[in-house]
């Protein structure tokens, strides 16, 4: 298994090119886990947690197309 921590500014194409070389395949092959209590580190963290774990935050990670894309609530 192979671990990258990113923080919320996923969101270009570029990126998208890079996770191939750390993930070894592309990302429509690979999956994803997001923590969203990380973002309690951010003002107003809480109320964005929230929103992620209940799916309503619009996070370009989440847009990348996983294979599979799980979330976290710890």
């Amino acid at each position: 298994m192979k671990s990258l921590l990113a923080s919320y500014g996923i969101s270009t194409d570029g990126f998208r090119r890079a996770l191939v070389c750390p993930l070894g395949k592309p990302v429509a092959e690979s999956s994803a886990l997001c923590t969203p209590t990380t973002a309690y580190a951010f003002s107003g963290g809480a109320g964005l947690a929230r929103q992620l774990i209940s799916g309503r935050a619009a996070i370009p990670l989440y847009e990348l197309g996983w294979k599979s894309l799980g979330r976290s609530a710890s």
